[in-house]
């Protein structure tokens, strides 16, 4: 079961960080700062697949990468709702 994230940024570990970085965003911290600070701005899950969507064309990811996967699991727990 995925647990909620308030904060996509602060829930990614330093070694996906990295791996993020070398194989999602061509080597480019700026590229995955700027990705990750638009996806934790999102207005909910379906702008948030959108962007993912038009990231994965500019950066002809590998729709079955598992660190794609990765981090898509990272935003779908951004765009959870908590049940009380």
């Amino acid at each position: 079961l995925l647990k909620p994230i308030h904060d996509i940024k602060s829930a990614i570990g330093i070694n996906e960080k990295f791996q993020f970085i070398n194989e999602l965003f061509n080597g480019s911290a700026d590229l995955y700062n700027e990705s990750i600070n638009l996806l934790n701005n999102c207005s909910g899950k379906y702008e948030a697949d959108q962007l993912l969507r038009e990231m994965s064309i500019r950066f002809a990811w590998d729709e079955q990468h598992a660190v794609l996967i990765r981090l898509r699991e990272f935003v779908t727990r951004r765009y959870l709702t908590a049940d009380k």
